[in-house]
């Protein structure tokens, strides 16, 4: 019901010109950006729990050999069940929002790389009301409101680039989706520390986009006519894109 009540509220935000483009945004993507789409979240959680997995496991066979039972891959982590596919849902609507409408006006207004990071603080400060509550101390709030905007914008990068690259949300709601399971959704047992996932986030934004940028043409098809000139100039957009 959230996920369906989500969805009304962004075509209504989105207003008649957002939900003309709403149905070229969901076009099928290609296999392999699905594929890199789950990927990308699943490498990133999985790294830490990987690594103390090891970890334990080179302890046990120096010093516990025969004498304890080897570490098990379920104390890091777990399968899911069915309830986890609720996550897709409530991260399509979000999708349509940020990347299909946001993103595409935004680059064209702002540039590519100034366009997806207001992309990230507009994300972010759509959780502002689940953030916070009565009893938080100002410094609580302050320090818990900078990491969910690093984090939103960390992550705007990889999502715009599978974005950009397909001219579809889809890709993006399988990674949104796939993060938000690993993070809430009880599978990985051992978390990333914060600064781990955010480097690794970070890192992985900047390959991408440094190693195979999208065009700059790439953002603007996924929007009919925004009417907007970029700052700058009209050339602002496809100069950031190289």
């Amino acid at each position: 019901m959230s996920a369906i009540f989500l969805l009304l509220f962004v075509l209504l935000a989105m207003g008649e010109d957002g939900r003309k483009d709403v149905p070229r945004n969901l076009r099928l993507a290609p296999i392999k950006y699905i594929l890199l789409a789950a990927l990308f979240p699943i490498a990133v959680a999985s790294l830490w729990p990987l690594l103390n997995y090891a970890h334990d496991r080179i302890l046990w066979a120096s010093y516990q050999w025969g004498k304890f039972a080897s570490p098990s891959v379920s104390t890091y982590f777990r399968s899911g069940t069915a309830v986890l596919l609720t996550y897709f849902l409530i991260a399509l609507p979000e999708e349509i929002a940020w990347r299909g409408y946001l993103q595409a006006r935004f680059v064209r207004r702002y540039g590519m790389l100034r366009g997806i990071f207001l992309v990230g603080v507009a994300w972010g400060a759509f959780h502002f009301w689940g953030d916070f509550v009565a009893y938080h101390s100002w410094r609580h709030v302050i320090i818990h409101l900078g990491f969910r905007v690093m984090g939103t914008i960390f992550l705007s990068y990889p999502f715009a680039w599978l974005t950009m690259k397909t001219r579809s949300v889809l890709p993006a709601t399988v990674a949104h989706a796939v993060y938000n399971i690993t993070v809430a959704g009880g599978v990985i047992l051992t978390m990333n520390p914060w600064w781990l996932k955010s480097l690794l986030w970070a890192g992985l934004g900047y390959a991408l986009f440094r190693f195979d940028p999208p065009r700059g043409e790439d953002a603007g098809e996924m929007v009919t006519e925004v009417g907007l000139e970029p700052v700058g100039g009209a050339d602002t957009a496809d100069t950031e894109a190289g």
